[in-house]
C-alpha cells in the first residue's frame, strides 16, 4: 500500500510510506519532490551533520526520435550514464547530507523526453496495444543498457561505496518486483539477456544506485521543441506561461505525424497502462499527470468514481507516484502551464 502525507504545498514535498511489492532499489524511501525521484533521506539536525541523508536529483533525458538502431540506443546510456556520473564528482555541495548522499548512492535518474513524438512518427496511436507493445520493448532495452553502462563503470572506478543497501546488490531488478497484473496488457517475456546481466552485477557492482526515472522535462522541452517527458501533448498548439513571459509551443510535426492528444479520452486506463508498461522496467519512479475533459461528463462534472477508478488502477498496476491531475478549461490556445513550484526547485 501507498500512504502519502502532503507536508508542504508550494513544492509538492510529501512523506511517503510504502507497504508491499514496490521496486524501490536504494530502500528506505521517505520523501519526493517532482514525484519521479525516490530517494532514501534522513532528517538533519544541522546543515553538516554526518547522519542526515539529503536526496540530490542528477537528471538527464534522452530523445529517442533520431534513434534508429540498437546500437544507437546503447551509446546514448552509456554516454548519458558516464556524462552524470562524472557530475557528481565535480560539482560543489552546499552541504554535508547532500554529499554524502550524492557520492555514497551515486542516484542517477535517466528518462526520455519526446515519447510522444516517437510514437507519433511510428504512426501508432499512444493507447493502442501497438504502441504498449512497441514501447515494451524499447525501454526493456533503454533500462537493460543503462545497467550495463553503470556496470561497465563499476568495472573501471568501483561500484558505489553503499552498492550495498541497494536491491541491486543481492540480484534484484525492476523486472522481479513489477506488478504482474499487467501481464494481462503486455507480454511478459523479455528479450534482452538478463541473466548474463544480472551474474555480472553480482561480480562487480554498479556505479549507481539507481539510473531511471521519468520527469516531465516541462522546462527542457521548450529549448528542445519536444513533447513533454513520457506524456501526450495537450493540443496541437498551446501557450506556456509563467511569472515572466508567455511562449507558444507548436506539437512537433503535428501535420505530418499521427498524434493522441492528453484530453482526448474521458478517463486515463489506457494511459496508466502506459505508465505501467515504463515503470515495469524503472528503478524509481515517474511524475504520472491524469488528464480530465470536463466536455466528457454530463453537465460538465467530472464523476468522483471516474477518479477513484483511475486511482485504484494506477496502484493495481504498480504505479509509485502521481504528479498533477490536469483538467481542460476548453481554451486549447491558452492552457496556461507553470514551469514547477514557485521555488523553480520543479522545472526540470
Amino acid at each position: 500500500m501507498l500512504k502519502i502525507t502532503k507536508l508542504a504545498s508550494k513544492c509538492r514535498v510529501y512523506d511517503i510510506t510504502v507497504e508491499g511489492n514496490h521496486n524501490f532499489y536504494a530502500n528506505g524511501i521517505l520523501v519526493s519532490n517532482c514525484q519521479e525521484v525516490t530517494h532514501p533521506s534522513t532528517p538533519m539536525k544541522h546543515l553538516n551533520d554526518p547522519e542526515g541523508l539529503l536526496g540530490i536529483c542528477i537528471l538527464c533525458a534522452i530523445n529517442p526520435v533520431n534513434i534508429k538502431t540498437d546500437d544507437d540506443l546503447e551509446k546514448v546510456c552509456n554516454l548519458s550514464v558516464r556524462m552524470l556520473d562524472h557530475l557528481i564528482d565535480y560539482q560543489d555541495y552546499f552541504c554535508l547530507p547532500a554529499e554524502n548522499f550524492a557520492t555514497k548512492y551515486r542516484s542517477l535518474g535517466i528518462g526520455v523526453t519526446n515519447f510522444a513524438a516517437w510514437l507519433a512518427k511510428k504512426g501508432l496511436k499512444y493507447s493502442s496495444e501497438e504502441a504498449r507493445s512497441i514501447s515494451n520493448e524499447f525501454f526493456e532495452k533503454f533500462q537493460f543498457f543503462l545497467l550495463k553502462a553503470s556496470n561497465k563503470l563499476a568495472q573501471e572506478k568501483g561500484k558505489c561505496e553503499w552498492f550495498e543497501k541497494t536491491k541491486y546488490s543481492d540480484g534484484t531488478f525492476p523486472i522481479d518486483t513489477y506488478e504482474k497484473s499487467i501481464d494481462s496488457f503486455i507480454t511478459s517475456e523479455l528479450k534482452m539477456d538478463w541473466n548474463w546481466l544480472r551474474e555480472e552485477v553480482r561480480k562487480h557492482g554498479l556505479r549507481n544506485s539507481t539510473l531511471t526515472c521519468y520527469m516531465p522535462c516541462e522546462a527542457s522541452s521548450l529549448s528542445t521543441n519536444s513533447t513533454n517527458g513520457i506524456e501526450r501533448p495537450r493540443s496541437k498548439f498551446l501557450i506556456k506561461s509563467n511569472k515572466s513571459k508567455e511562449i507558444p509551443v507548436v506539437t512537433p510535426n503535428h501535420k505530418r505525424w499521427t498524434y493522441e492528444y492528453a484530453f482526448e479520452n474521458a478517463d486515463n486506463e489506457d494511459h496508466l497502462k502506459m505508465m505501467a508498461v515504463i515503470q515495469k522496467y524503472c528503478d524509481m519512479a515517474i511524475s504520472t499527470n491524469l488528464y480530465y475533459n470536463y466536455r466528457h461528463y454530463p453537465e460538465g462534472k467530472i464523476p468522483a468514481k471516474v477518479i477513484n477508478k483511475d486511482l485504484i488502477n494506477a496502484y493495481r498496476y504498480g504505479l509509485k507516484t502521481i504528479y498533477y491531475t490536469n483538467s481542460d478549461d476548453g481554451n486549447v490556445h491558452n492552457l496556461n502551464e507553470t514551469q514547477g513550484c514557485e521555488s523553480g526547485a520543479c522545472a526540470v
